[in-house]
């Protein structure tokens, strides 16, 4: 059809397809148009961010100009960490789903962790209104029309994964969506807001969604060691960075705390993993028979938005905070770790924050000591902050590690008196934001990886 057209152009002396103008955004499908030339410019990572596109007359596949390029609101941090080697002949494919009235060079989205097949959009808007519990376990029931859900295998590796298929996805101010559940989960749409509360963290021993339990995970936080009967505290689990390490009983220092869980994945988040577990005591059925293991570790979790992305409210993926030591009537218990911080992973051409995304560590829970029939208190979980968790406290003394916030390292649990160990903090998880426009004005804990879309 644009043959024929493009024919009697020729006669009229009009412009082809193959040097397509523009007034305006709306002309250029998921590109800008890019004023000085009057030519649509496409997000790719070749170039600073913007290359224009197929049909850009002689300006086809030309990246634009480093001035032209930060008046189109560019933001060169969100590139700097890019790729530079990228193939000169990168996809110049319009997507499946664009506006019918997008110019054919349109590049394909490739949207991460996710093979071309399971990267749709849906059809349906999926709008969370109040206070909502999902599971990636049982599964998601009672969608709306064009809203589906799938399961995918994780490129290039790693657990599988949940993916939900939405057009216009969003979470309305005072609105809470939380998801549990052992599969990452990873929300597809046109365009996502998320001016509510998306709560993926770990609430004390329960894990958030792909969370690890307490002592389980890539960074499990070590046991305490035990000379009966003293006990060392249980180390804090590690993610973006090690976790903190238990703390020695404070009567017999051969009752040393569990070892630091250590960091694991790397900073572009190659593999979507939530967080690990804290450590236990030496013997976690001390007191009652009744085991109580670390703190739990926070959740992944993925948004993808063909067009924007906002955050007004909140992202929580906070680890767990440690479990106290009980007192009984012939012994008392140490303090167990905290759990780590998960992932959280945001991609789309436009991404602003204005509100707070936060993936910290709990804090480690306070020892006992059987002469004392106050039991030591839980640490604090991750905080949907820039704060650390709080670790807990024995009688009026914070002997548990604080956990991991921002640029705060997790602390080391400690000991009071002759009282068993306390538990380390749990470490930070990993944050990744994709784009290559918009505004951070918010709190992002820890700092984000900043890559180009």
């Amino acid at each position: 059809m644009w043959r024929v057209a493009l024919a009697a152009c020729a006669v009229a002396g009009c412009l082809g397809p193959a040097d397509h103008r523009c007034a305006d955004d709306s002309a250029c499908g998921t590109g800008v148009c890019v004023a000085e030339t009057q030519r649509c410019a496409f997000v790719t990572e070749r170039c600073c961010g913007l290359e224009y596109g197929g049909g850009a007359g002689e300006l086809s596949h030309q990246c634009v100009s480093a001035v032209a390029c930060g008046d189109a609101g560019i933001d060169q941090d969100a590139t700097s960490d890019g790729p530079v080697d990228a193939p000169i002949d990168a996809p110049v494919d319009a997507p499946a789903d664009a506006p019918t009235d997008a110019p054919i060079d349109a590049p394909v989205l490739t949207i991460a962790h996710l093979a071309a097949a399971d990267s749709t959009v849906g059809t349906g808007d999926l709008v969370i209104t109040g206070d909502t519990v999902w599971n990636t376990t049982t599964g998601i029931s009672t969608l709306p029309l064009g809203v589906t859900v799938s399961v995918a295998r994780q490129v290039p590796l790693g657990p599988d994964l949940m993916v939900v298929h939405a057009r216009q996805f969003s979470i309305r101010p005072g609105a809470t969506l939380r998801v549990t559940g052992s599969t990452p989960l990873v929300i597809i749409a046109t365009a996502a807001s998320i001016d509510g509360t998306l709560d993926v963290s770990a609430n004390g021993t329960s894990a958030g969604v792909a969370g690890g339990s307490g002592g389980s995970g890539l960074g499990a936080g070590g046991n305490g060691e035990s000379v009966p009967p003293n006990e060392g505290g249980g180390g804090g689990a590690g993610f973006g960075t090690a976790g903190g390490v238990g703390g020695t009983d404070g009567n017999t220092p051969t009752a040393r705390g569990g070892a630091a869980g250590m960091g694991y994945g790397d900073e572009p988040l190659t593999t979507l993993l939530g967080g690990s577990g804290g450590g236990a005591g030496s013997d976690p059925t001390t007191c009652s028979g009744m085991p109580v293991h670390g703190g739990a570790g926070g959740g992944a979790i993925q948004i993808f938005a063909r067009d924007t992305l906002t955050i007004s409210g909140g992202i929580d993926a906070g680890g767990g905070g440690g479990p106290g030591g009980r007192q009984c009537s012939t012994n008392a218990e140490s303090g167990r770790g905290g759990g780590s911080g998960g992932a959280i992973y945001l991609q789309s051409p436009r991404i602003d924050v204005t509100g707070v995304i936060a993936a910290n560590g709990g804090g480690g829970g306070a020892g006992s000591r059987s002469t004392v029939p106050t039991p030591g208190t839980p640490g604090a979980d991750g905080a949907l902050s820039a704060q650390p968790a709080a670790g807990g406290v024995f009688e009026t003394t914070t002997c548990g590690g604080a956990g991991g916030a921002g640029a705060f390292p997790p602390g080391a649990g400690t000991a009071v008196g002759a009282a068993d160990g306390c538990g380390g903090g749990g470490a930070v998880g990993r944050i990744v934001v994709r784009r290559t426009l918009g505004i951070i004005s918010g709190v992002v804990s820890p700092a984000p990886r900043l890559l180009a879309f």
